[in-house]
């Protein structure tokens, strides 16, 4: 079983149950209504947040874990990645997650054998973390859906506005001036500069986004805090079309900085109280907590934890990890 790899965490020193009852329903729903033996059809996975929860989108932001699947029956089709929607940003006392509230649909195409005949039936094992402003909770579960090839299949309603996969992409350029990523898209893109537009992989701090810098025909990003060197361009970003949907802007280097120009990655200052993960304990945590320190944890196998202990609110981010741990910040 592929365990998830996930933070905990817990504002006001509060620790998260971790017999939580389940706030999320998910299971797999069909979305055409006919099936093609020999074509591709669309799927998905729906999740259905309880008030005040949220789920992660596929770049999580500060702390948080993006769901999972594996596929145990497929009836011979071939599924492709996960499809997110755009995303809404959650600021958790200066914590920054890109999540999914409500209702969610993480679509799947799906190439159908050409000789698909009959009924298909599908089985999949998902696994997500569920958070609110108490904690973290992750949990697993099997979910099947059974389709016949040819019409008269009932699709589930879907936006397809939403996903920056099934529309087309808008260009851009990036320019780096110091310290500064400076986004332009192209003149007459259907875009709202005006909103928060969000990076599809970590390489800016989640900090930079919330932070992000907007006029009417750019967006500008802090790279102080960068977590990472880009060795190559082009860079993505999802965000608004200013009509209700989510477009991606595919941003390469602007004449003069070269295509696949590095951008730069200034050091990362230092933060006081910053410390290693290390084993959990029921005195380290009453230490923390008794310190006022802010808590995460990091599950990634049964049974097992680690703490981190620092003054400062500073998750690593997608660094590999193979055992659980806490971090006190």
């Amino acid at each position: 079983m592929r365990l998830l790899s996930c933070f905990l965490l817990c504002l006001g020193g509060l620790l998260a149950d971790l017999d939580a009852a389940q706030r999320t329903k998910v299971d797999l729903v069909n979305l055409s209504p006919e099936i093609k033996a020999g074509g591709k059809s669309l799927i998905a996975v729906r999740f259905r947040c309880d008030d005040h929860f949220h789920i992660y989108w596929k770049n999580p932001g500060d702390a948080g874990q993006s769901p999972a699947i594996a596929w145990k029956e497929t009836a011979g089709t071939k599924a492709g990645p996960l499809l997110y929607p755009g995303p809404i940003l959650l600021d958790q006392s200066g914590v920054y997650n890109f999540v999914h509230e409500h209702e969610t649909l993480l679509l799947l195409e799906l190439d159908v054998p050409a000789t698909a005949s009959g009924e298909l039936k599908l089985k999949a094992h998902v696994e997500w973390l569920e958070c609110d402003d108490k904690g973290c909770y992750p949990f697993e579960q099997d979910v099947t859906l059974t389709v016949k090839v040819g019409p008269g299949n009932t699709p589930y309603p879907h936006e397809p506005r939403l996903y920056p996969d099934l529309r087309p992409v808008v260009a851009a350029d990036f320019r780096v001036e110091g310290e500064q990523l400076t986004v332009r898209p192209v003149a007459g893109a259907k875009v709202d500069l005006s909103k928060t537009w969000f990076p599809e992989r970590g390489f800016l701090s989640p900090g930079a986004v919330f932070k992000q810098k907007h006029d009417a025909t750019s967006l500008a990003f802090s790279l102080q805090e960068a977590p990472e060197k880009l060795t190559d361009g082009p860079v993505s970003f999802v965000g608004p079309d200013g009509a209700g949907g989510f477009v991606r802007l595919l941003a390469t280097a602007a004449t003069g900085q070269g295509a696949g120009a590095p951008l730069p990655s200034p050091a990362a200052p230092a933060v006081k109280g910053t410390s290693d993960w290390q084993p959990w304990s029921p005195e380290a945590q009453a230490q923390a907590l008794a310190a006022g320190k802010t808590v995460y944890v990091d599950f990634t196998a049964a049974g097992a934890r680690a703490v981190r202990s620092t003054s400062a609110c500073t998750p690593s981010r997608r660094s590999p990890r193979r055992w659980p741990r806490t971090a006190w910040c």
